[in-house]
C-alpha cells in the first residue's frame, strides 16, 4: 500500500527539514552572498518553505521551480504571500517535463529563467 501526501502534509514535512537544515543554509546564503543577489533561482522548490526564505533574505526576485504541478500550485497559492511582502518578488513557473530525462538544463534568457527537462540537451 502506498500513501500519497497532499501538498499540504508535503509542506509541513519541508517546513520541519528547513529547520533541521537552517544552520548549514544561512552559512550557504552568507558565503554566496546573497542578501545582494538580484536573482535567486530555487530548483526543486517543493511547496515553496525554503523559496519564502530565500525571499526574506534578499530584496531581489526569487524563482521556484518544481516538477511536480501540485506543488507549484500549492506554492502559488499558499505560503501566505499576499501578505508577507516577499510574494511580489516570488514566482512559481511551471516547469516542462520530459519523462524519459534524467538531468535539467537550466536556461537564463534575459529577465526570464526557463527550466528544459530533456535527455537530448544533456549529451
Amino acid at each position: 500500500m502506498t500513501t500519497r501526501l497532499t501538498p499540504e502534509e508535503w509542506d509541513v514535512q519541508y517546513g520541519r527539514q528547513a529547520g533541521w537544515t537552517r544552520p548549514t543554509r544561512t552559512y550557504l546564503y552568507r558565503q554566496a552572498n546573497l542578501a545582494r543577489a538580484r536573482r535567486v533561482l530555487d530548483v526543486g522548490s517543493g511547496t515553496g518553505a525554503v523559496t519564502e526564505e530565500l525571499a526574506t533574505r534578499t530584496d531581489g526576485q526569487v524563482i521556484g521551480i518544481d516538477v511536480d504541478p501540485e506543488m507549484v500550485a500549492f506554492a502559488r497559492g499558499g505560503r501566505g504571500a499576499p501578505t508577507t511582502g516577499w510574494g511580489t518578488r516570488t514566482r512559481f513557473p511551471s516547469a516542462e517535463v520530459c519523462s524519459t530525462s534524467a538531468c535539467a538544463t537550466l536556461c537564463c534568457c534575459g529577465a526570464t529563467m526557463r527550466a528544459r527537462w530533456c535527455a537530448r540537451c544533456c549529451v
